[in-house]
C-alpha cells in the first residue's frame, strides 16, 4: 500500500469499502442505514455518484505517491466533516430516518477522527 502509514491505509480501506458498496449495491447500503424503503432512483443515482467519489479517494491514499497521499489527507478532514454535518443536518430536518442520521452521523465522524489521526501519523 505504498508505504501508507496504518490510520492512513485504514481510512482508505474504510473508503474503498464503502464507495464498492454504494456504487455496486447502493439497494444493499440504504437498507444497512436503516431505510426499509426499496431504493428510489433518485437514492440510487446519488448513492452510486457518492460511491465513485469514495473510491478515489481511498485509492489516493493507497496507491498515490507520497506527495499525492498528503494532499489527500489535507482535505480527508474537510470531506468527512462536511459528510458527518451533511448527515447530521438531514437527520435534524427529517430528511433522513433518524436510525439512517445517526449511523451516517456516526461513520463520518470516526472517518474524520480517522483522517485526523492518518494526517497526522503521515507527518512522522
Amino acid at each position: 500500500m505504498n508505504g501508507a502509514p496504518l490510520p492512513v491505509a485504514a481510512l482508505g480501506l474504510i473508503r474503498l469499502g464503502n464507495g464498492l458498496l454504494a456504487l455496486f449495491a447502493p439497494a444493499f447500503m440504504l437498507r444497512a442505514l436503516g431505510s426499509s424503503q426499496i431504493a428510489s432512483p433518485p437514492a440510487t443515482y446519488i448513492l452510486r455518484m457518492f460511491g465513485i467519489r469514495t473510491i478515489f479517494l481511498g485509492l489516493d491514499l493507497l496507491t498515490g505517491s507520497p506527495a499525492h497521499r498528503r494532499e489527500a489527507l489535507e482535505r480527508a478532514p474537510i470531506i468527512h466533516g462536511t459528510d458527518a454535518l451533511a448527515a447530521l443536518t438531514a437527520g435534524l430536518t427529517r430528511q433522513l430516518a433518524p436510525r439512517a442520521a445517526a449511523t451516517t452521523v456516526g461513520i463520518s465522524s470516526v472517518n474524520l477522527a480517522l483522517a485526523l489521526v492518518a494526517r497526522k501519523a503521515e507527518d512522522r
